[in-house]
């Protein structure tokens, strides 16, 4: 996709189809404290966002997997693959590899 997100913006593709019931009802993949987040890939990432004189980063780059808000951002559908345009704040983890994690022994 060659779209590029405004700044403090993120855009995602979604790594996970929804589950579907007979009857067409929507199973969310999780559902956390009331709002439903899924899994993405990041595809874009728009310019630093400025908050009260601060510059603020999104801490994400194209490619990484993350965990985020669903339906907090515009849906955008293309090629039958569905992309999300979130906010930054909208995006809660970074799914990390096995090596990448760093480890914390036990005490």
């Amino acid at each position: 996709m060659n779209l590029v997100p405004s700044r403090g913006k993120i855009l995602i593709k979604t790594l996970l189809e929804e589950a579907k019931t007979e009857s067409g009802l929507i199973i969310p993949d999780v559902t956390v404290d009331g709002k439903l987040h899924a899994r993405g890939e990041v595809v874009a990432v728009g310019a630093d966002k400025i908050e009260n004189g601060a510059v603020i980063s999104s801490g994400v780059k194209a490619g990484d997997k993350v965990y985020y808000a669903q339906y907090s951002g515009v849906e955008i559908k293309e090629d039958d693959e569905k992309y999300y345009i979130v906010s930054f704040d909208d995006v809660h983890g970074v799914f990390k590899s096995q090596e990448e994690v760093e480890y914390i022994p036990e005490s």
